[in-house]
């Protein structure tokens, strides 16, 4: 009768009775299906229970780990161990084969999202691209305090220190604008070859105007005598005018007589077109004050002279003329005496000017 059984009635064998290591994996019953453990899942003390358990946990269960390694799924049902980084400051990324885990450091380029913050050192502006040197640390310093960047898409203002403007006429004179910090403004043309630069009075921008000239004049430097009453051209006394030109004429003579009779007497004379001219001439004798004679010249080479001059006098002819025809416009002048010896002179000082009108 087999052992257990008696009379065909089971008999329970208590396991004290049961040698050690006497059951083989062959007398515990079937497992149910592949892919079990034999533990407990039900909660508190009870019989084995089969726990289902899929290829996966399999693989895990031959695995050889130490510290700091990291379990991962290297491919379906397998699992594998990624050491530990030794370096500090390592973080678990999708950079290994296959986009296995590996570590790695962040890369800033595509490894982070969001925008960093002013406190954490970034702009806190996702928009923000800095370009700069290549080769070495370069250091920019920005001032303490709100500002606004100067940029080239737009003029830089007055306050910052530009002009308030993007493009001005090349070569143009630029001017301050209507208020202390309005934009600057180019006057209006550059003008052209001998133009001055003209006021146009508070509230308008100067433009070039033509230069309405100074007077034309000219000084004797050195003493000249005449001995006759021919008259002879002044060396010292000439200048030279432009056609169909208005001119006022000043001249001041003053001469000296060598004798007691020979007088002085003066004309205009010289190369330019005569359209209309009236020169008033006084003679003064500084010997007898007084006016020796006045006279009027309305003509190229006509005299107005005086007698009974002596030492030193002084001729005075002012005037007009117009002139039609550009060339020299001077004096000429000699003894009003004739037969007389003594000479008379135009001493330095002596001037010629004229001012153009029209």
């Amino acid at each position: 009768m087999p052992f257990g059984q008696s009379g065909g009635v089971g008999v329970t064998v208590a396991t004290g009775e049961i040698d050690n290591d006497a059951v083989t994996y062959a007398k515990i019953q079937d497992v149910s299906a592949t892919d079990r453990l034999l533990g407990r899942s039900t909660a508190g003390a009870g019989d084995v229970e089969e726990i289902a358990c899929a290829a996966s946990g399999r693989s895990i269960v031959g695995l050889t780990l130490a510290q700091g390694d990291v379990i991962y799924g290297s491919a379906v049902a397998t699992a594998t161990v990624l050491a530990k980084n030794a370096s500090a400051t390592r973080y678990l990324s999708n950079t290994g084969a296959s986009n296995n885990p590996a570590w790695a450091q962040v890369v800033l380029t595509d490894g982070v999202s969001g925008v960093l913050p002013v406190a954490n050192g970034g702009t806190n502006n996702a928009f923000f691209t800095v370009a700069g040197p290549a080769t070495s640390a370069k250091t920019y310093t920005f001032p303490n305090a709100n500002s606004t960047v100067l940029t080239s898409d737009a003029a830089v203002t007055v306050a910052q220190g530009g002009t308030g403007a993007a493009t001005f006429t090349a070569y143009a004179v630029l001017c301050a604008g209507t208020v202390a910090t309005g934009a600057f403004q180019p006057i209006a043309g550059v003008g052209t070859a001998g133009q001055a630069l003209t006021s146009n009075g508070a509230g308008a921008l100067p433009t070039f105007q033509a230069v309405t000239a100074g007077p034309l004049t000219v000084y004797k430097t050195a003493d000249q005598e005449v001995t006759s009453t021919t008259l002879t051209n002044d060396n010292a006394l000439t200048l030279t005018l432009a056609a169909s030109t208005n001119y006022l004429v000043k001249a001041v003579l003053f001469t000296l007589n060598d004798g007691a009779s020979e007088g002085f007497k003066v004309a205009v004379t010289g190369t330019v077109g005569v359209t209309s001219m009236k020169m008033h001439v006084t003679i003064y004798n500084d010997q007898t004050p007084g006016i020796a004679t006045v006279g009027r010249i309305t003509a190229i080479d006509t005299a107005v002279g005086a007698t009974s001059l002596t030492s030193t006098n002084c001729v005075v002819i002012e005037g007009n003329i117009q002139a039609s025809t550009g060339g020299t416009f001077l004096l000429s002048w000699a003894q009003n005496a004739t037969g007389l010896s003594s000479g008379v002179h135009v001493q330095p000082d002596s001037s010629l000017q004229a001012q153009k009108v029209a």
